[in-house]
């Protein structure tokens, strides 16, 4: 009996290794990036080195491109403003070699997303290219101390919460991809409020190359406060509430109804009258090394041209947060994406689980000690892949039916109108 259970012990035993290494291996494919050849890397050291815009915890006379007040005043009125020249031209050089590494090295994320809106979409790059991550925490300064004074934040730190690498191939592009949308209400953090919901999320959107009238974004003009004029205008104050509370579904409700009645117009649409119900495009042109920034929930999109290539079409996303009133959300459902399923803590605040930087210091703290590392790969645990493969999984074995949420909103929100009515 006891020899029966010994050999029992060691098959489960093994058949554990064995299942550990078969998820290492498909978690590897799925993230890790081949490793960087060692001149290019060398190459990246010397351009950041001679970079007036490099910043360490000791460098205090760092060359910063500070916004304007009329730039703040245009942000929180219109939803957004663009900051020119804000990264110098060792740094963007730079960043095109990390752009074209993970380009031309794919991961099997960005393998799969080869075709449709994902196409040339990079993710979490400043967690698996420790190459990118000394760029993005120490080397955007400007984009950095923009970002903390739109958000208004104390000392200057906010929290980097993610990044996206683009480039588009023209197998990516389309005249018009997407929708108009907004990115905050995607995320897992919450949506706060100085002066209107979603002002605790900036959007860096900062062009690589000369984008010209390859790469145009749409900024859509107040969308950022109209779903606050929209949830006032039915609310009455009293004594302990003076404004409304956030509200996921009225913000879908309202959502639907813009994509509804198409008020985000084309800017070439004459068939609209300007009655005040309709949401007008300002085109945003940039060269290379400005930066759009535009509020966590004001509408844009992106118009690319078939002409785009890899060395001419490169782009970076970084979401900055407000780390002193942003916590996880309580209003949605969570993530099953493991780097997030497994420091979501709903109700807490984000930044004890995010790193933190500032245009004086880069990085200043971070929840997992190899963010300080300039040569760690970042992966989620073994346990948030075993609890995100088991959804996958489920949602392929369950009956399908209509109206159940897709696979993707369990990973990123999505209204009810923008998912898919039926799981795939």
């Amino acid at each position: 009996m006891s020899r029966s259970f010994a050999y029992g012990a060691i098959l489960v035993c093994v058949i554990a290794i064995v299942l550990r290494v078969m998820l290492d291996k498909s978690t590897s494919a799925i993230l890790v990036f081949p490793t960087l050849p060692d001149e290019k890397r060398e190459e990246i050291q010397k351009l950041l080195h001679s970079s007036k815009m490099s910043t360490d915890n000791s460098n205090t006379n760092v060359d910063l491109a500070a916004l304007l007040p009329e730039q703040i005043e245009e942000f929180h009125s219109r939803g957004f403003t663009v900051l020119r020249g804000a990264v110098d031209t060792d740094t963007l050089k730079a960043i095109r070699i990390s752009i074209n590494h993970v380009m031309m090295n794919p991961n099997g994320m960005l393998k799969g997303a080869k075709s449709g809106f994902f196409c040339g979409f990079s993710l979490h790059n400043h967690l698996l290219f420790p190459e990118w991550r000394q760029i993005a925490y120490n080397n955007l300064p400007s984009v950095t101390g923009a970002a903390a004074d739109l958000l208004s934040t104390q000392d200057g730190e906010v929290v980097y919460a993610d990044d996206i690498l683009h480039s588009s191939s023209p197998a990516c592009v389309g005249e018009n991809v997407g929708n108009a949308h907004s990115d905050q209400n995607q995320a897992p953090f919450s949506i706060e409020r100085n002066n209107n919901f979603g002002d605790n999320m900036v959007v860096a959107w900062i062009a690589v190359d000369s984008l010209d009238d390859l790469i145009t974004m749409e900024v859509f003009e107040n969308t950022h406060n109209a779903f606050d004029k929209n949830i006032t205008s039915d609310f009455t104050a009293s004594n302990t509430d003076t404004r409304p509370d956030w509200n996921q579904e009225k913000y879908c409700e309202w959502w639907a109804d813009v994509d509804d009645h198409k008020r985000c117009i084309s800017v070439n649409d004459t068939t609209k009258q300007d009655d005040g119900s309709y949401y007008q495009p300002h085109q945003v042109r940039l060269n290379a090394g400005d930066v759009a920034l535009f509020q966590g929930l004001t509408f844009h999109r992106v118009i690319k041209s078939s002409n785009c290539t890899l060395e001419t079409c490169r782009r970076v996303t970084i979401r900055y947060v407000n780390g002193e009133n942003t916590r996880w959300r309580t209003d949605v459902a969570g993530s099953i994406w493991p780097y997030i399923s497994e420091r979501q803590k709903p109700g807490e605040l984000i930044k004890n689980d995010m790193s933190v930087v500032s245009a004086r210091k880069g990085l200043v703290s971070a929840p997992n000690p190899s963010s300080f590392s300039a040569t760690d790969i970042i992966m989620p645990s073994r346990l948030s892949w075993v609890y995100f493969f088991s959804h996958i999984l489920a949602s392929k074995l369950s009956p399908k039916k209509k109206y159940a949420p897709s696979l993707i909103s369990k990973i990123i929100n999505q209204c009810p109108h923008r998912a898919n009515k039926v799981r795939s």
